[in-house]
C-alpha cells in the first residue's frame, strides 16, 4: 500500500513537473515572439537608414529569429542562447537612445515654458516662452512668444479642458488658471514633434517623440482646437480650495522647468497628458484610489462629478452639455475667453 502511494506520488510529481515545464516553455516562446516583433518596430522608428536598408536588416533579423525559434523544438539550449544574444544586443542598443532638447522642432513646439521665482517675493513668478500664436491652419500660425509675470496669490479660478479627437474615451487634457486681472493661462503636456514628423500612437511607444510643457492663453491653445482643428472641447470649472489650486500651479511650473532643462521621451501610455490627470487627482485628494477614468481621460467628467469638485447641483448630462465650448470662428480673438464663457452650449451638439 505504502509502495503504491509512493509510486502514485512520483507519477503525480512528474506530471506536474512536465506541465510546469511546458507552461514555462510556452511563456518563453510567446515572449521571444513578442521581442522579435518589438525589435522590428524599434528598428523601424529608430534606425537612421532608408527603407531598403531597413527592410534588409528586418529580413535578416527575422530569419535568424525564426531559425532560433524553430530550434526550440529540437535543441532548446541553442535556441535560447541565440535569442538571448539577440535580445541583449537590441536592448543594449535601445538603452543608448536618449531624449534631446536639440532637434529641428516644429515652430509651435520650439520653445518650452520656463519659470523663475522672484527673489524678493516668492509668490511672484516670471514665465518665459508663453506661446501666443495667431493660428491660420491646424499647424500653421503667426508665431509669437511672450513673457509674463504672475502672482500666485492672484489665482481666482481653475478649469479643466478636455479636447476629444479620437472617440469618447480618449481626450487631451489641459488645465487652466484664471487670475484676478482676467488673464487665463493654460498648461498642456504635449508631444514635441520635429518639423517633418507627424503624430503616431505606435511611434509613441518607441522613443519617436519628446515631451514638452506648453503654456498659452486660451485664445491660442483652446481656440486652435475649437475653431481651427474642429475638435470638441469642454471646459469644466473646478471647485477646490485656493491652497490646492496654488499647489497644482506650482506643480505645473516645476514640471515645466524639468522638461525645459532635461529632455524626456513621450510615451503613449506612461508619459503623456494623462500624467496631468494623475498629478491633478493626487493634489485634489491624496487618498483617492486609482480609477480607470484617470487612464481613459475622456470619461474624466464623471470622475470629477463623483469627487464633487464640479457643479453637482446639475445632472452629469447637463454639466457635460453646458461645458461644450461653442466655436467662435467669427469672434474677436481678444474676446475669446469672454465669449466662450458667455455662450454656453445648450443642445449637447
Amino acid at each position: 500500500m505504502q509502495q503504491s502511494l509512493s509510486v502514485n506520488r512520483t507519477k503525480f510529481t512528474r506530471i506536474i513537473a512536465r506541465i510546469v515545464t511546458q507552461v514555462a516553455r510556452a511563456i518563453w516562446f510567446v515572449f521571444a515572439c513578442f521581442m522579435l516583433l518589438w525589435s522590428l518596430f524599434a528598428f523601424f522608428y529608430q534606425l537612421p537608414f532608408n527603407m531598403p536598408v531597413f527592410v534588409t536588416i528586418a529580413v535578416l533579423w527575422l530569419v535568424i529569429g525564426i531559425y532560433a525559434l524553430a530550434l526550440e523544438f529540437r535543441t532548446p539550449w541553442k535556441s535560447r542562447i541565440i535569442l538571448a544574444i539577440m535580445f541583449i544586443a537590441v536592448t543594449s542598443w535601445w538603452a543608448t537612445i536618449k531624449p534631446t532638447l536639440h532637434r529641428d522642432w516644429a515652430p509651435e513646439l520650439s520653445k518650452s515654458v520656463e519659470a523663475e521665482f522672484d527673489p524678493i517675493n516668492p509668490d511672484i513668478v516670471h514665465l518665459e516662452n508663453i506661446r501666443d500664436f495667431d493660428w491660420i491652419s491646424a499647424y500653421e500660425g503667426k508665431e509669437r512668444w511672450e513673457n509674463g509675470t504672475y502672482n500666485i496669490k492672484d489665482i481666482v479660478g481653475l478649469d479643466v479642458y478636455l479636447s476629444y479627437w479620437m472617440g469618447p474615451y480618449i481626450a487631451h487634457t489641459l488645465v487652466g488658471f484664471t487670475f484676478k486681472d482676467g488673464r487665463h493661462l493654460v498648461f498642456s503636456a504635449e508631444i514635441r514633434r520635429t518639423k517633418d514628423q507627424s503624430f503616431s500612437a505606435i511611434g509613441g511607444f518607441f522613443k519617436e517623440f519628446e515631451l514638452i510643457m506648453i503654456a498659452a492663453p486660451e485664445e491660442d491653445i483652446i481656440k486652435l482646437r475649437t475653431d481651427i482643428r474642429g475638435e470638441h472641447v469642454y471646459r469644466y470649472p473646478i471647485n477646490v480650495d485656493r491652497e490646492k489650486i496654488e499647489e497644482l500651479f506650482l506643480n505645473y511650473l516645476e514640471t515645466a522647468n524639468k522638461l525645459a532643462r532635461k529632455a524626456r521621451f513621450y510615451n503613449t501610455v506612461t508619459a503623456n497628458c494623462t500624467t496631468v490627470v494623475f498629478d491633478m487627482a493626487r493634489i485634489l485628494d491624496p487618498g483617492i484610489p486609482l480609477d480607470w477614468r484617470i487612464l481613459f481621460s475622456g470619461q474624466l467628467p464623471s470622475y470629477l462629478y463623483d469627487l464633487k469638485v464640479v457643479d453637482t447641483k446639475k445632472s452629469l448630462a447637463t454639466l457635460v452639455d453646458e461645458a461644450r465650448i461653442v466655436p467662435q470662428i467669427n469672434g474677436r480673438r481678444d474676446q475669446y475667453s469672454v465669449d466662450i464663457r458667455r455662450e454656453r452650449n445648450t443642445n449637447g451638439n
